[in-house]
C-alpha cells in the first residue's frame, strides 16, 4: 500500500478542492449546466472528483489501482530536443520499463444525442454578487473539415474575443454583460457559452445570444470578420509552434483527436469560406440554459 501520511495529505488536498468548487461561481455554473444537460453523457462528470468516491479510497486500494493502471494503460512517449535518437530510445527502454500493449484506434467523440426542438432553462440562486450564465449547445455531426477548422472559426467570430459578435453587441453596445465568450468542446460535440451578467439583464442577454446565432445562420458574416479570425487562428498556431510544450501538446492532439499537422492546418484554415461558416452555424442548437443567480443584497 501507499504511505499513509502521504496518502492522507493528498486526500485532504483533493477533499478541500472538491468542497470549494462552489467558491468559483463560473466553474460551478458550467458544472451544473453540463450535469443538467446530459446525466448519461461523459461530459456530465467533472474532473474535480466526488466526495463519495474519495471516501471509499484507501492506501491499499489505490496501490492496487496503480499496479493495474501500469499494466493496462496505453503509453505514448514524446521527446523533443537536441539528442541522439538511438541513445534516447535505449534510455527510454532502460528507465521506463512499461509492458507495452497494442495501441487501438479509438473514437473519442461523444455522440451529441437527440437534438431538442426547445431548450430548457434552469435558474438556481447563489450567494454571489454577479450572476453566472452557462449555455450548452449540441452540435449535429460534422464532417472532418468542419470539425477541424470551420467550427473553430465560427466560435471565434461568435464569442472568441473582444471583436467577437457577442462582445461587441452584448457587452459593448448594450452593456448587458461583464464578459461573454464561446468555446468548442470538440470531443463532446458541444459549443459552450459563458457570461457574467446582472440578473435583471438575463432575458435581454438570452434574446441577444439567440438573435446573433440566428443572424449568422442567415449569412450575417462579413469577409472582414472571417479574415480577422483566420489571422488570429494562424497567430495562435504560430505561438503554439514556438514553444516546446506547445509542439508536444500539438502532437498529442494529433494522436487523440486525429488533427492535421502544423503545415496542413495553416493551409486548410485559409480555405474556410463564409458559406462553410453558415452551414456549420445551422448545425448548432441551444440545449440547456443555466443561470447561477447572484442575489447578494438583492441587487443582481
Amino acid at each position: 500500500e501507499f504511505d499513509k501520511n502521504s496518502f492522507s495529505t493528498i486526500r485532504h488536498a483533493i477533499e478541500t478542492e472538491i468542497k470549494t468548487i462552489k467558491e468559483n461561481p463560473k466553474t460551478y455554473a458550467n458544472i451544473r449546466m453540463l450535469e443538467n444537460m446530459g446525466s448519461d453523457k461523459p461530459f456530465s462528470l467533472h474532473g474535480y472528483g466526488y466526495l463519495e468516491d474519495l471516501e471509499s479510497i484507501t492506501p491499499k486500494s489505490l496501490y492496487k489501482y496503480y499496479q493495474e493502471f501500469l499494466k493496462t494503460s496505453e503509453v505514448d512517449i514524446y521527446v523533443l530536443g537536441d539528442f541522439d535518437t538511438k541513445e534516447m530510445i535505449s534510455l527510454i527502454k532502460e528507465k521506463l520499463d512499461f509492458k507495452t500493449i497494442k495501441k487501438t484506434k479509438k473514437n473519442v467523440y461523444v455522440e451529441p444525442g437527440k437534438i431538442k426542438s426547445k431548450s430548457k432553462t434552469i435558474i438556481e440562486s447563489g450567494n454571489y454578487n454577479q450572476s453566472k450564465l452557462s449555455i450548452g449547445c449540441k452540435i449535429e455531426p460534422l464532417n472532418d473539415f468542419e470539425r477541424k477548422y470551420v467550427i473553430n472559426l465560427y466560435s471565434m467570430i461568435l464569442g472568441g474575443g473582444f471583436n467577437s459578435k457577442f462582445m461587441q453587441e452584448i457587452r459593448e453596445k448594450k452593456s448587458c454583460a461583464y464578459y461573454i465568450n464561446s468555446s468548442v468542446s470538440k470531443a463532446d460535440n458541444l459549443l459552450l457559452i459563458q457570461s457574467g451578467i446582472s440578473y435583471k439583464n438575463f432575458d435581454k442577454v438570452i434574446y441577444s445570444i439567440k438573435k446573433i446565432m440566428k443572424d449568422m445562420q442567415k449569412g450575417k458574416i462579413t469577409k472582414e470578420e472571417l479574415n480577422d479570425v483566420k489571422v488570429e487562428y494562424l497567430s495562435i498556431l504560430e505561438e503554439t509552434n514556438d514553444s516546446m510544450d506547445g509542439i508536444i501538446e500539438s502532437y498529442i492532439s494529433m494522436s487523440l483527436l486525429d488533427l492535421d499537422d502544423y503545415e496542413t492546418r495553416k493551409e486548410m484554415v485559409l480555405k474556410v469560406s463564409i458559406e462553410d461558416i453558415i452551414n456549420v452555424s445551422k448545425k448548432i442548437h441551444i440545449d440547456t440554459i443555466y443561470l447561477l443567480k447572484g442575489d447578494m443584497n438583492g441587487k443582481n
